[in-house]
């Protein structure tokens, strides 16, 4: 009977190994399944900081481009600004030229009316 006591004795040595194998297994399932979690939780938040650096970097981008269309809106305001006060200039300087003919063919008129009358007096 005592070989008996040891066959079951060493069935349940396995039984228990087998038990420890799959505890350990289970184990080393969960450390892995932990790693992954972690790995995946690493990558998502290095995927939101790459998402995070790309808007930055998108919204600095916007906000050169708006700066860079606001300097040639006001480049091309000043331009408008000096070509206007140019023309008014060239208007001002028309009207005075028109003005000093218009003086100067009046006494030209003037000088000839009295020469005439000059002439008549005579």
């Amino acid at each position: 009977s005592s070989s008996s006591s040891s066959s079951s004795s060493s069935s349940r040595g396995r039984q228990e190994q087998i038990r420890n194998q799959h505890q350990n297994q289970h184990q080393m399932e969960q450390l892995q399944a932990q790693h992954l979690q972690d790995r995946v939780q690493q990558l998502q938040w290095k995927k939101q900081e790459f998402l995070r650096q790309k808007k930055l970097e998108k919204e600095q981008e916007q906000a050169q481009a708006q700066a860079e269309q606001a300097r040639e809106q006001t480049q091309a305001q000043t331009q408008a600004q000096k070509q206007r006060r140019v023309q008014v200039q060239e208007e001002e300087l028309e009207r005075e030229l028109k003005q000093e003919q218009q003086e100067q063919m009046q006494e030209q008129e003037q000088e000839q009316e009295q020469e005439q009358e000059q002439e008549q007096a005579k």
